[in-house]
């Protein structure tokens, strides 16, 4: 499957962000720092865990990163071509900062399930939040539902095994 990425752009701030083939964007076209910001801000509390549909370039990992340093971020892409994009590209995008980041793992929407349960102790977490970077919710809605359904198939499974485990 080939990436839903087509090319980078340069907003009005200077960041880098990619551009769908559609020529639309998951991030702000002016100042996806501010936009990423304000997502964080509108978090209520700490959370320990996150899951994140849709890293695109990264800048919106980077505030969670830096809002919530000693959570676990679980990045969601549609398939290997995407990262394969973002990592080989000559472009700076901030998603490389996080290759060798502990805390961040990456995923396509085929992975989710496996990964997630290898990656998700609700021991340890308690419980997740799940944030939609919105542009690119609106691309790829088709894939919305299967992307929820296979995380909630991990946390069942999940809840499930843990729940044996403790009799």
């Amino acid at each position: 499957m080939k990436s839903i990425y087509s090319s980078i752009m340069t907003t009005k701030n200077g960041s880098q962000i990619p551009v769908f083939h559609s020529g639309r964007t998951a991030e702000s076209k002016y100042n996806p720092q501010l936009e990423a910001q304000r997502i964080v801000d509108g978090i209520e509390k700490k959370f320990d865990f996150f899951i994140l549909i849709g890293v695109s370039s990264g800048i919106l990992l980077k505030s969670l990163v830096q809002a919530f340093n000693d959570s676990v971020f679980f990045c969601i892409e549609l398939n290997e071509s995407d990262y394969s994009f973002f990592f080989s590209t000559e472009n700076n995008l901030e998603i490389r900062n996080f290759i060798n980041n502990g805390n961040v793992h990456f995923s396509t929407v085929d992975e989710i399930q496996n990964k997630l349960c290898q990656i998700y102790l609700p021991v340890k977490y308690n419980d997740f939040k799940i944030i939609e970077t919105r542009g690119w919710i609106n691309e790829n809605k088709d894939f919305i539902p299967q992307i929820y359904e296979r995380i909630q198939k991990a946390v069942n499974f999940i809840s499930t095994d843990f729940s044996t485990q403790a009799h």
